[in-house]
């Protein structure tokens, strides 16, 4: 009898030391009574949770089943378009009566091995009948399966609950690596010895003035313990570097940022000494550009390679495009690295020769510019045709600072000379047409039936010197006896000499002017 009690009492503790679970999936098959949604309304398998019987790919090849038993496997979105995308599962319903203190585990794969660095983002939520409630998200990569424990006891949640766990695609070259999974998914009750600091639930950042910015973070079950922002420059290590604030009623001033950079934020919960939450994030923000002062000089080498309907312009550079049809081939901007005046990268525009899109704009624009609106600046840059036949034309002009295209002053129109590199000078005067508000100098191109083509680099906006040198000699007029010259300067004063073809400076007849012109006679 005394055997039979031992043994009784030893199978009591066994069963005691159990994690009482309410809810376990380890995917022989996606059920059918959970519900599928997306926020882009299609119906691709790519906007879908799906089983990993289709193997996920790139760093996530091979990775279909973290169960280890036959016949299970995991779901699954693949990061391939539609973007942008939120793709949704809920579970049906979940009864949590039972439970003290619920808590969610499951194990997850994000692995962007890709030199298309993105944040696809996984994100998890408790329903209650009415609300979402969001516990969890991760976007980071790791090339192994991932725990999570999630205690959401701190939610007032009744009888019963349902999870929807989301996967957020953002754009091509950040999702299509991107494919994240999950597995072994389980509601019980909070397993004994876990440390009890759950992770902050969500993490967002308000508009960034004056060199700050606020971080907003959703506690979780821990609004109690101590929460830390830890934010730094794109890319930095958040545990060896970056600068940490301590979250205060759910907010986290970050100040002394850098002007038109990308910064990093991540919020981290410590319960003691010793205990810390999993870190959420990151997420990614960028600060305003700051208006640049002359002399601003930009030769595109630092910028990536864009294409029609991508400019990758330098960073703090807008981009306008104006197309009557929806048709983004009429014309287009982009960086060019095949074609440079200088090391690799110029800024190439192109424009259909088909009478539909006429009219249709392409234009870039400059970051501000200080004091262009004074009127006493100069643009300079090198330009060459696409083809020695084309007519190599860029329409130069300026804009307000926001660059909307109906600010746009006409100041300029260039159009190359070859099919190599030359410099041309622009003035950004008054008698050009510059006025007060203007603020971005503007590449333009306009579809006016004509094919063209042609690149521009190592662009460069200084101010008017005090005795600037005259831009645009031609030859206006002539007669048998005479010949009138003119040229573009914002000087008054010029001195003028004139010789037969091949003439040697210096030896030629002398002249002066108060204007832009001059006849020549004799």
């Amino acid at each position: 009898m005394k055997k039979l009690y031992l043994l009784m009492v030893a199978v009591l503790y066994s069963f005691g030391s159990l994690t009482a679970q309410v809810m376990t999936q380890t995917f022989s098959s996606i059920p059918s009574t959970w519900t599928q949604s997306n926020s882009c309304n299609s119906t691709s398998t790519n906007a879908s949770w799906k089983l990993t019987t289709s193997n996920p790919g790139y760093g996530a090849s091979g990775y279909t089943d973290n169960t280890g038993t036959s016949g299970s496997y995991a779901m699954w979105v693949d990061g391939s378009s539609p973007y942008p995308c939120d793709v949704s599962i809920t579970t049906d319903s979940i009864d949590v009566s039972t439970l003290t203190s619920p808590s969610l585990e499951f194990y997850w794969f994000k692995n962007n091995t890709s030199t298309n660095v993105g944040n696809n983002t996984l994100t998890v939520e408790v329903f209650d009948g009415q609300s979402y409630h969001p516990v969890w998200s991760g976007s980071t990569d790791s090339a192994g399966w991932r725990k999570v424990q999630v205690d959401f006891s701190c939610i007032s949640t009744p009888n019963d609950i349902a999870l929807r766990f989301t996967v957020s695609k953002f754009n091509g070259a950040a999702s299509f690596y991107n494919d994240i999974i999950v597995d072994d998914i389980k509601v019980q009750e909070l397993p004994t010895g876990f440390s009890n600091c759950a992770a902050p639930t969500g993490i967002a950042v308000g508009t960034v003035t004056g060199g700050a910015a606020t971080a907003t973070v959703s506690l979780g079950c821990n609004s109690s313990a101590t929460t830390t922002v830890i934010y730094g420059l794109a890319g930095f290590n958040p545990s060896t570097s970056g600068t940490s604030v301590t979250v205060s009623n759910g907010a986290a001033s970050m100040t002394s940022l850098a002007s038109s950079s990308t910064y990093e934020a991540y919020a981290v919960t410590s319960c003691g000494t010793s205990s810390y939450s999993d870190t959420l994030g990151p997420i990614s923000f960028i600060t305003p550009c700051a208006v640049v002062a002359t002399p601003y000089t930009e030769n595109l080498d630092a910028a990536s390679s864009g294409g029609s309907t991508s400019p990758s312009l330098p960073v703090c550079w807008e981009y306008y495009q104006g197309v009557s049809n929806a048709s983004i081939y009429a014309t287009y901007h982009y960086i060019y690295s095949f074609i440079s005046n200088s090391s690799s990268n110029s800024l190439r525009t192109y424009r259909s020769s088909s009478s539909l899109y006429v009219g249709d704009t392409a234009m870039s624009l400059t970051p501000e510019i200080q004091g262009l609106d004074s009127a006493t600046k100069m643009l300079e840059f090198y330009g060459r045709k696409g083809f020695s036949s084309y007519p190599g034309e860029v329409i130069i002009g300026v804009t307000n600072a926001a660059g909307d295209a109906s600010s746009l002053t006409i100041v300029d129109t260039v159009y190359m000379n070859s099919d190599a590199f030359e410099k041309y000078t622009v003035y950004l005067d008054a008698a050009a047409g510059v006025a007060s508000g203007d603020a971005r100098v503007a590449f333009v191109t306009v579809c006016n039936g004509v094919y063209d083509y042609m690149y521009m680099d190592d662009i460069t906006v200084k101010d008017i010197p005090p005795c600037p040198e005259p831009i645009g000699l031609s030859l206006t007029g002539a007669t048998q006896t005479t010949g009138t010259i003119s040229w573009s300067s914002s000087s008054s004063a010029f001195n003028i000499e004139v010789g037969p073809m091949g003439f040697t400076q210096g030896t030629g007849a002398s002249a002066t002017s108060t204007t832009t012109s001059y006849t020549a006679t004799g």
